[in-house]
């Protein structure tokens, strides 16, 4: 079995439906860079900012949908 590092992150991006160059955008980096970042396991600290961002996409998809 392989491991993945930033599983979590991962998971939670899927689960959102949003898209990995729109967190990356929102962190204020290349989409490039966020893949990148994501090869090895990340700081707890980096993941709560990651996991943020991708909780206000969320919330944003959400909002455009009822309107």
């Amino acid at each position: 079995m392989n491991f993945v590092a930033n599983q979590d992150v991962r998971e939670h991006i899927r689960e959102a439906n949003v898209k990995m160059w729109a967190v990356a955008r929102r962190l204020g980096i290349a989409d490039s860079t966020f893949c990148r970042r994501l090869r090895f396991e990340l700081p707890r600290t980096e993941k709560q900012k990651i996991m943020a961002a991708v909780d206000e996409l969320w919330e944003e998809s959400q909002y455009a949908e009822t309107d």
